[in-house]
């Protein structure tokens, strides 16, 4: 399922447990797909543990986080564990700014092994 903002900015698209989020997610485009995500957390099936992935994000300004922020308390209403996956820099960067790692499940994303470049 792919969903545009009026705006056409950002894509959501739901494959099993996973949420992946694409486009630019600013003050324009987060209010067109929030509900979205929030609804699927709490409605739907699929198990405890879902995925946020985060890494078709190719901009985010702190509406961005907001909406992170959003569908993790959705989850957690539902009895359900979010887990970022694939967020960019500048996301992380605002999370851990703000202190709020301590609230969310990051994936740590391994680094690629020199070797093999």
């Amino acid at each position: 399922m792919r969903k545009r903002t009026p705006a056409g900015d950002a894509t959501v698209r739901f494959d099993g447990n996973t949420i992946a989020v694409a486009g630019k997610l600013d003050f324009e485009s987060v209010p067109g797909i929030e509900g979205i995500g929030a609804d699927r957390l709490a409605d739907r099936d699929g198990g405890d543990t879902w995925f946020l992935d985060l890494s078709g994000v190719d901009y985010s300004d702190s509406a961005g986080v907001a909406l992170i922020l959003a569908w993790q308390r959705a989850a957690n209403t539902a009895g359900r564990e979010l887990v970022l996956r694939g967020a960019p820099d500048n996301v992380l960067s605002m999370i851990h700014l703000a202190g709020l790692e301590d609230l969310l499940d990051i994936e740590e994303t391994m680094a690629a092994d020199p070797a093999e470049q």
